[in-house]
C-alpha cells in the first residue's frame, strides 16, 4: 500500500482488515472461554491424542466457515475444545451446532 497508495489497494487492505475481523468473531462467538486462555498463553498444544478431534474440528472449520491463514492463529481454541471433548464427549455435537450456527450466520463467504 506504501509503494502504491491505490483506491485498489487500500480496498485491498479494508477487505483483509474485515477478514481479520470476521474471523476474530466468530471464533470469539464459538469457542468464548478457549479464547480467553489463548491470549493468556495458558493453552498447550495438541497431545497425540487429540490429533484425530482436532483434524475434524479444523476440517468442519474450514468447510462450515471457510480457509483463511489467519484463522490459524486461533487454532489452539481448537486444541482446547478437543481436550474438553475428550474428557466430556457428549460436548462434540454443541460444538458442531455452534460451527453451523455461528458460520452460517456469518457465512464463509468473506474467507473464501
Amino acid at each position: 500500500m506504501i509503494d502504491n497508495p491505490s483506491p485498489e489497494t487500500y480496498k485491498a487492505l479494508q477487505d483483509e482488515i474485515d477478514l481479520r475481523m470476521k474471523v476474530d468473531q466468530i471464533f470469539n462467538d464459538i469457542f468464548p472461554h478457549h479464547m480467553e486462555a489463548l491470549k493468556a498463553r495458558e493453552i498447550s498444544s495438541p497431545l497425540e491424542s487429540d490429533f484425530p478431534c482436532y483434524e475434524k474440528l479444523m476440517d468442519s472449520f474450514e468447510e462450515k466457515c471457510g480457509f483463511s491463514e489467519y484463522a490459524f492463529k486461533y487454532y489452539g481454541a481448537l486444541v482446547a475444545e478437543c481436550q474438553a471433548i475428550n474428557s466430556h464427549p457428549e460436548i462434540l455435537g454443541s460444538t458442531m451446532d455452534k460451527l453451523d450456527s455461528v458460520c452460517n450466520k456469518e457465512t464463509k463467504e468473506f474467507i473464501n
